[in-house]
Formats: structure tokens, C-alpha cells, sequence
């Protein structure tokens, strides 16, 4: 008989199958004489190696074959690694410190994306003609986040505090997407919203809105929101080919960063964002290898705001077949 943890993971499984939709490849058809390693993630801009590595044979000719399927959340790409349903995740740094701790050992295979202060990807936002210009005039404001405990809701309450608000005064809700919260702003049922690219580029688009501050610089001035995982038994009994994949995907990382305009369709094709709009936003840089010192402020600040029960050294995150930092 299943135990209840097998069961919860066998119904996650299914949930991350049920959203998620088939397998995709873009450029060609798929390998399947080569060992295939199957990726999936939330898309947006982050899966931009995963798909140019792909389209452009990089994969293929570090003998893999790599099958992408897409998920609605990161929660649900991990959901599908847990279950065995797919072997390589993309989700961000606080859902993997969130798992961490509570003993899921999910381990970073591959470096993800990177926020960088002087190529900030992510503002908080208010309407052109509000009056909100400082952080001290958000005390007691409404403001909204993909979730109340993710990523943007700690950069904001931090951005807050960090220039003279005051965080426990504000209230923070969940809206799902950068449109929703457009609507939420113009119908003044939220102050502020935080938002990440290109969903930032499409509301200022969209509507009469200004960006406020670009509250991830609260956190620190570089580093990971997002990595590539794997669970550890997969990961020791395909080394090799986990090898080849880190460093395949590390070339697709250098080729995407130093291209954006190359890439414009690429994103635009699977996200729903217009080419014009994938070619005003900011767009994402991967990191090529990973480094413990782009980990550590997100689970260090995770902490501090209470979005996991304590801090704890990134080192314990990192595979032993991931590219690691020589800086």
C-alpha cells in the first residue's frame, strides 16, 4: 500500500501532468535515439536557454535530448520533479529554500536567472496621477503581489522599510497576473503592485502607470531569484548526463545573454508578449555557473521577513554535477 507522501506526490504528479500540456520542442523534432532529460517550468524568460538550446541544436549536440514542457508554476514544476514526471525543474530560490527546509531535497543542477540593480527586471507600480512618491506614503496602502509570501511581496515590504515606511502598516494581497493588477490600480482597489518582466513593460503600455521603485534592490544589488533543480536520486544515477547538461545549457546562457534582440521572438512566441513588448522590457541574464554568493541574500532576507523559518548556508542547495563559480 502507498504511504500518505506517496500518495500526495502520485496527486501532484498528476496535477503538474493535467497543467502543464505535452512536451515541446521548438525548431525541429525531437531526438529520441539520444537520452532524454525532460525540463519544466513556469514560461517566461528564464526558460529562454532551455528553448534556444533547443532550437538551436546545442543540446543535441551534447548528445541529449531535451524535452520542454511548460507548467503553469514553479510550484507545479517541482511538483512534477518530486513525482518523477519530469527531471529538471525551473522554479524560483525561495520555493527551493521553502523545500529545503522542510525536507524535500530538491538540489540546483544549473545557475537560473540573476536580478542585477543597474538592469533591474522587476518595479513596483502606482498610477501616473497618484500621490504616492515615498516609501513613507505607503504606510497603511493596500499593495499586490503574485503572492503574499513570494518574492515581490518581501522586496516590497524591505523597500519599505529600508526608506522610511513603515512594512506592518501595509496589506498585502495576491493578484495573479500583471493584467489583473492593472485593473485592481485603475479601479483604486490597490495602492502599488510589483511586478516582474515583461508583465512590467506590458501594463506600463497598457496604462496610466509609472514605475515607483524598483524594490528588489532592498534585497541586494545582485542576486539569484530562480535555479534549475533535480532531485539528488535522479541527478546520482545520470551524472554524466547531467553533466552535459549543465554545460550545454551554460553555452545557451551565453549566446541568450549576449543576444537579446536575436531572442525577441523567442520569448514573444511562448509568453503572449508582443515582439514590440519583449524588445521594450528588461530582459532576464542567467547566470552561466552557480555561485553561493548570488544565493545567499534570498534566503538570508527570506528569513528576516518570515517567509521560511530560518537561514541556513546556500552551499547545502547546490548539486555536486552543477558548474560552480571561479569569482
Amino acid at each position: 500500500m502507498k504511504g500518505p507522501r506517496t500518495f500526495i506526490v502520485s496527486v501532484l504528479t498528476l496535477f503538474a501532468l493535467l497543467l502543464g500540456g505535452e512536451p515541446f520542442a521548438i525548431g525541429s523534432a525531437q531526438v529520441t535515439d539520444l537520452p532524454t532529460i525532460r525540463v519544466t517550468g513556469p514560461p517566461n524568460d528564464g526558460l529562454t536557454p532551455i528553448y534556444y538550446g533547443i532550437r538551436s541544436g546545442l543540446f543535441q549536440k551534447a548528445g541529449l535530448n531535451v524535452e520542454l514542457t511548460p507548467a503553469n508554476s514553479g510550484v507545479v514544476a517541482a511538483a512534477a520533479v518530486i513525482g518523477g514526471s519530469a527531471d529538471v525543474a525551473y522554479i524560483n530560490m525561495l520555493s527551493l529554500s521553502q523545500s529545503h527546509l522542510r525536507g524535500v531535497p530538491l538540489e540546483i543542477v544549473a545557475a537560473g536567472s540573476l536580478y542585477l540593480s543597474n538592469k533591474p527586471n522587476a518595479g513596483m507600480a502606482v498610477l501616473k496621477d497618484s500621490p504616492i512618491r515615498t516609501a513613507k506614503d505607503l504606510d497603511g496602502k493596500t499593495l499586490a503581489s503574485g503572492s503574499v509570501k513570494d518574492l515581490n511581496a518581501a522586496g516590497m515590504l524591505a523597500w519599505i522599510d529600508q526608506n522610511g515606511g513603515d512594512s506592518h502598516t501595509v496589506k498585502v494581497i495576491e493578484l495573479p497576473t500583471s493584467a489583473a493588477m492593472l485593473a485592481a490600480l485603475e479601479e483604486r482597489r490597490i495602492d502599488a503592485a510589483a511586478v516582474i518582466e515583461p508583465g512590467l513593460a506590458q501594463m506600463l503600455k497598457a496604462g496610466d502607470t509609472r514605475v515607483l521603485a524598483h524594490h528588489y534592490d532592498a534585497l541586494a544589488k545582485r542576486f539569484e531569484q530562480t535555479a534549475f533543480v533535480s532531485m539528488p536520486a535522479f541527478v546520482d544515477s545520470n551524472r554524466a548526463l547531467m553533466q552535459r547538461f549543465a554545460a550545454a545549457l551554460r553555452q545557451s546562457v551565453i549566446y541568450v545573454n549576449a543576444h537579446p534582440a536575436q531572442t525577441v521572438d523567442i520569448l514573444s512566441s511562448y509568453t503572449g508578449a508582443t515582439p514590440e513588448e519583449v524588445a521594450q522590457s528588461v530582459r532576464i541574464i542567467t547566470a552561466e555557473t552557480v555561485d553561493v554568493r548570488d544565493l545567499q541574500p534570498l534566503i538570508d532576507v527570506a528569513a528576516k521577513y518570515g517567509l521560511i523559518d530560518h537561514s541556513f548556508p546556500a552551499s547545502e542547495l547546490i548539486s555536486p554535477t552543477a558548474l560552480k563559480s571561479g569569482r
